[in-house]
């Protein structure tokens, strides 16, 4: 006599033939087939917006997630989340096209949740010269704004304006205004938190370079900047 298969035990075996052929994101399973995950995204609105099973908002040529988690992921320190965020997009931004030949700017919030730490929201598309923060996607209900993060892009020598391009012989970077934060830049930091106040920011560079900008209270674009030359979330 041959066993029948009650209900539960096709339910079952159906489960476990779709998670063979699933990809395991530690959050979440993502089944390629569909393109998208089989369980709602624990972020929420924190995610990829108000569809909780797509996959980095149907843009998986541009955006990675690879725990199930991106953008929204919890990092223990605002320069942790930005390190992550400038990772997440930069070499997208730095990608030439007949469209853009020199790149485009991305840029995104940084924001501090109620249980004390930060994560960041998608990053959206700017032009060749700039990301406004108009365009930035909502931070999730609670959170609270800690700061931005933006990229330059591709090497542009028009913001170039010493005339001597990377790897030439008297080139300072510190004098090539695509490796540094702009005064647009700087003027938005003063004023971007609650209540108007300063917060930090973070950009990523066509030479790959990640930087913190520092405002200082009562200077305008007399804060500090710290290049980030090493990964600050390895001691978390």
């Amino acid at each position: 006599m041959q066993p029948v298969a009650t209900p539960d035990h096709v339910c079952a075996s159906q489960l476990a033939l779709e998670l063979l052929r699933t990809s395991y994101y530690r959050a979440r399973y993502y089944d390629p087939g569909t393109g998208k995950f089989l369980s709602e995204d624990p972020l929420e609105f924190g995610g990829s917006g108000p569809n909780f099973y797509v996959y980095v908002f149907n843009s998986a040529i541009n955006l990675l997630d690879p725990t199930g988690l991106l953008p929204g992921q919890k990092y223990q320190s605002l320069k942790c989340a930005g390190w992550n965020a400038i990772r997440d997009i930069n070499q997208t931004s730095k990608h030439r096209s007949p469209a853009w030949p020199h790149g485009r700017e991305y840029g995104g919030w940084m924001y501090k949740n109620p249980d004390g730490t930060y994560s960041y929201t998608a990053p959206v598309p700017g032009g060749a010269a700039g990301v406004s923060t108009r365009d930035f996607r909502p931070i999730p209900r609670r959170a609270q704004i800690a700061g931005d993060y933006h990229t330059h892009g591709g090497y542009d020598p028009d913001f170039n304006g010493q005339g001597i391009n990377p790897g030439q012989p008297g080139y300072k970077w510190r004098n090539d205004g695509n490796e540094v934060f702009s005064p647009d830049d700087m003027d938005s930091n003063e004023t971007e938190g609650p209540n108007h106040s300063p917060v930090p920011g973070f950009l990523g560079t066509p030479q790959g370079t990640t930087e913190e900008y520092l405002p200082r209270p009562g200077h305008p674009r007399g804060g500090r900047v710290i290049v980030l030359t090493r990964n600050p979330c390895e001691c978390q």
